[in-house]
């Protein structure tokens, strides 16, 4: 069995349940591809405790997605579900986490020193102010601000996924490798149709995806 191994933690709801998701899985084949084991820790609605989701292709656990405020405010601040499964785990080389909310991304990064694993953060959007203003968009507000501009760089290594976040980060110091979004070209889903393909005479840009409760997306660079 090799014995390098590294758990991927996100806000994502395998197997490919959302964005995260999608990214997260395409991101582990890559990781296996270099020689890792590679365990997944994502989130489920379904759930009130944390349980091992069956996955034919990674071993998967699932925690329970926050579904209240209180929920949401324990979920900014604790990493023990977390490390309770890396701790079951022997011989852990890397541990890899989505957007972790900054004081989580804290305690997480002071955690696995004293583990003597190693941390990456996997950065995915850079959120501008929330324009509806209520306790959950502030505290989201105050989050990402912390995150994306003091604990992304105490944390140091980082996954950048465009341009725009690796030459920042890069211009901090920090080491960031870009990975733009990936997909496996062999599943049915992108396989292309018999029928040809006609460019437009024009360009044309489609967004897909979830644009938010107000109906608006941040930024898309």
């Amino acid at each position: 069995m090799n014995n390098h191994k590294i758990i991927y933690i996100g806000q994502f709801i395998p197997p490919d349940g959302n964005a995260v998701a999608q990214r997260v899985r395409a991101n582990a084949r890559l990781f296996r591809a270099l020689g890792y084991d590679v365990v997944l820790v994502g989130c489920d609605k379904e759930i009130a405790t944390t349980e091992r989701k069956e996955d034919t292709e990674f071993e998967t656990y699932i925690t329970p997605y926050p579904s209240s405020i209180s929920a949401w405010l324990k979920r900014c601040v604790s990493v023990d579900d977390y490390l309770k499964i890396i701790d079951s785990f022997d011989g852990v080389d890397i541990v890899i986490t989505c957007d972790l909310q900054s004081i989580a991304q804290s305690r997480l990064r002071r955690a696995l020193k004293k583990r003597n694993i190693k941390y990456v953060e996997d950065t995915m959007e850079w959120i501008r102010h929330s324009r509806k203003k209520n306790i959950r968009t502030i505290i989201k507000d105050v989050d990402t601000y912390f995150r994306m501009n003091k604990q992304h760089i105490k944390t140091h290594n980082l996954i950048s996924i465009s341009n725009y976040l690796h030459s920042y980060y890069i211009g901090k110091g920090c080491n960031s490798v870009n990975i733009p979004v990936l997909i496996d070209y062999h599943a049915d889903k992108w396989m292309l149709s018999e029928q040809k393909y006609m460019p437009n005479a024009t360009r044309t840009l489609i967004y897909a995806g979830d644009a938010g409760s107000i109906g608006y997306k941040e930024r898309i660079d």
